[in-house]
Protein backbone atom coordinates (compact mmCIF):
# COMPACT_ATOMS: atom_id res chain seq x y z
CA UNK A 1 0.00 0.00 0.00
CA UNK A 2 1.27 3.61 -0.92
CA UNK A 3 1.60 5.67 1.84
CA UNK A 4 -0.90 9.17 2.14
CA UNK A 5 1.95 11.67 2.01
CA UNK A 6 4.80 9.68 -0.94
CA UNK A 7 7.18 12.80 -0.67
CA UNK A 8 9.21 13.55 2.59
CA UNK A 9 11.57 15.96 3.21
CA UNK A 10 15.00 14.81 4.60
CA UNK A 11 15.20 18.41 7.32
CA UNK A 12 18.93 19.30 9.16
CA UNK A 13 18.27 19.87 12.66
CA UNK A 14 18.48 22.63 14.44
CA UNK A 15 16.08 24.03 12.70
CA UNK A 16 17.07 27.59 12.72
CA UNK A 17 20.59 27.71 13.29
CA UNK A 18 22.92 30.34 12.52
CA UNK A 19 24.91 30.40 9.55
CA UNK A 20 28.45 27.64 10.24
CA UNK A 21 26.43 25.62 13.32
CA UNK A 22 27.32 22.47 13.09
CA UNK A 23 24.38 20.35 11.86
CA UNK A 24 23.25 17.81 14.78
CA UNK A 25 21.16 15.68 12.59
CA UNK A 26 18.42 15.32 10.23
CA UNK A 27 14.55 13.92 10.76
CA UNK A 28 11.50 13.08 8.06
CA UNK A 29 9.02 15.76 7.67
CA UNK A 30 5.86 16.06 5.62
CA UNK A 31 5.31 18.66 3.08
CA UNK A 32 2.93 20.66 6.04
CA UNK A 33 6.19 20.41 8.64
CA UNK A 34 4.74 17.68 10.70
CA UNK A 35 7.03 15.01 11.50
CA UNK A 36 6.44 11.73 10.04
CA UNK A 37 8.44 8.98 12.10
CA UNK A 38 9.42 11.45 14.94
CA UNK A 39 12.76 10.14 14.91
CA UNK A 40 16.24 11.58 14.14
CA UNK A 41 19.29 10.61 12.26
CA UNK A 42 23.03 11.36 12.21
CA UNK A 43 23.07 11.61 8.18
CA UNK A 44 20.89 12.16 5.51
CA UNK A 45 21.89 8.32 4.43
CA UNK A 46 20.23 7.09 7.25
CA UNK A 47 17.00 9.47 7.11
CA UNK A 48 16.70 8.54 3.36
CA UNK A 49 16.74 5.01 4.45
CA UNK A 50 13.88 5.13 7.33
CA UNK A 51 12.14 7.09 4.61
CA UNK A 52 12.55 4.23 1.71
CA UNK A 53 11.85 1.91 4.54
CA UNK A 54 8.75 3.45 4.99
CA UNK A 55 7.72 3.55 1.51
CA UNK A 56 8.11 7.01 1.30
CA UNK A 57 10.63 9.64 -1.38
CA UNK A 58 12.87 11.15 0.13
CA UNK A 59 13.20 15.50 -0.97
CA UNK A 60 16.86 16.83 0.08
CA UNK A 61 17.97 19.97 -0.37
CA UNK A 62 20.26 21.39 -2.91
CA UNK A 63 20.93 24.61 -1.53
CA UNK A 64 21.36 25.73 2.32
CA UNK A 65 18.58 28.59 2.46
CA UNK A 66 18.63 31.39 4.92
CA UNK A 67 16.11 30.60 7.52
CA UNK A 68 13.25 32.31 6.69
CA UNK A 69 13.10 30.76 3.34
CA UNK A 70 13.98 27.32 4.73
CA UNK A 71 10.46 26.98 4.36
CA UNK A 72 9.82 27.25 0.97
CA UNK A 73 11.82 24.40 -0.22
CA UNK A 74 12.73 26.39 -3.57
CA UNK A 75 14.89 23.56 -4.64
CA UNK A 76 14.88 19.91 -3.97
CA UNK A 77 16.47 16.66 -5.19
CA UNK A 78 15.19 13.17 -5.26
CA UNK A 79 16.81 11.68 -2.34
CA UNK A 80 16.67 8.11 -4.26
CA UNK A 81 19.88 6.24 -5.81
Amino acid sequence: MEPAVPNVFAEPRPNARPEGTVIEGYVLETPADMPVDGKSAKTQARVIAAAKALGHKALVSLLAAPAAEASSRRRFQDGSR
